[in-house]
């Protein structure tokens, strides 16, 4: 509901398109560098420690982006969501593939993405709708009682997962910026893949309802549907794919959601249809179950649950640090090129990064 009123929330206090790129990549640096940090707190003092923090930051962010006056409320806003997201990252998928056995981690990794997708029934409709009859301000409220509510479950009924707990050690953090910054040879085909899906995918996704409003002058109402309709199509996808996932390789299923990438960016390339665009967002629900439990199950796959933290850290905080500019050329290129040269740019990315997958190793449990 958030990501429906934010953006236009933001323009009505006297932002610009490029602030909310600008904003928006600001968000990416703090999200991608505090995980070298954040991956060894998640490994030493627990996963729900991390989570406990992530919450708190969140909370407070929306507060302030309640109480915002002018648009540069949401610098601070970003920075909030930053820090809490850097924390979030390498703790919450960890959770749950320590909470089942290994042969299960598949059902796990789906399990995720039915349980995010399920809101997105209403959510994000339910927010355009209720944006655009009382305004992104009470939006915010709404979210803001349902975060509470979310991290008062969270704190009183979860269970840590990591088995074994160590003291944090800044020795530890100087060594994950050296393995950050010189990755595990058998990794770095899966570095670069992520690299280039997180650029391509960030260019347009940190203006996305910003270029529906001003390219086609969509109501939140209509862009909450168009939302709401991935993430059905992701939630009725999730069940087949965790199946095929069980039954074929993680690795293909990382190839084939870049090819569903690919042909999803160069549709909206293509198309200014309404209809079209409904038909391309549930190709994009299958492609975002598809990239979501495949990428978290070849992650948790790869390496050891001691390591988990630390990898998912380097691993977000390298790809993240190249997608800092991302939003930001993003909202200039929507500038000059407009709606379809954004998303011709990001499909460009996206093959590049399938040219890279095809060096992936399939991983073993």
């Amino acid at each position: 509901m958030y990501d429906l009123v934010w953006q236009p929330y933001m323009l009505s206090l006297g932002g610009t398109v490029p602030m909310i790129g600008l904003i928006m990549s600001i968000w990416t640096a703090f999200n991608s560098l505090l995980q070298l940090v954040t991956g060894e707190l998640a490994d030493s003092r627990g996963r729900k420690n991390s989570m406990n923090y992530y919450y708190f930051f969140t909370i407070i962010g929306l507060v302030v982006a309640i109480v915002a006056r002018n648009w540069m409320y949401f610098i601070i806003v970003n920075i909030l969501f930053g820090i809490a997201d850097s924390l979030e990252g390498p703790a919450f998928s960890p959770m749950f593939a320590e909470s089942v056995p290994p042969e299960k981690m598949a059902v796990a990794m789906s399990m995720i993405t039915l349980i995010w997708s399920l809101p997105g029934f209403y959510g994000k409709a339910l927010g355009g709708y209720l944006g655009d009859r009382l305004g992104g301000q009470q939006v915010m409220y709404i979210v803001l009682a349902a975060l509470v509510v979310s991290a008062l479950w969270f704190y009183f009924t979860t269970e840590e997962t990591l088995t074994e707990k160590k003291p944090f050690r800044l020795s530890a953090v100087l060594r994950n910026i050296k393995g950050f910054a010189r990755p595990e040879t058998r990794l770095i085909p899966f570095y670069l893949v992520s690299i280039l899906d997180r650029f391509g995918w960030q260019i347009n996704a940190g203006i996305l309802v910003t270029m529906f409003t001003q390219e086609y002058g969509f109501s939140r109402t209509k862009i909450g549907i168009l939302m709401t309709v991935e993430m059905v199509a992701m939630t009725i996808a999730s069940i087949p794919i965790e199946r095929a996932l069980d039954r074929y390789s993680n690795r293909n299923g990382v190839i084939g959601a870049l090819v569903l990438n690919v042909i999803v960016f160069g549709g909206y390339a293509l198309t200014s249809s309404y209809g079209m665009l409904i038909a391309l967002q549930v190709v994009k629900g299958v492609t975002a179950g598809l990239w979501d439990t495949s990428i978290m199950l070849y992650q948790n796959k790869i390496v050891s649950q001691e390591e988990r933290g630390k990898t998912f850290g380097n691993i977000n905080g390298i790809k993240g640090l190249v997608a800092i500019p991302a939003p930001f050329i993003g909202a200039i290129l929507f500038g000059y090129i407009g709606f379809k040269g954004v998303f011709a740019t990001s499909a460009s990315v996206l093959v590049l990064a399938l040219l890279a997958s095809t060096k992936l190793v399939e991983p073993t449990p």
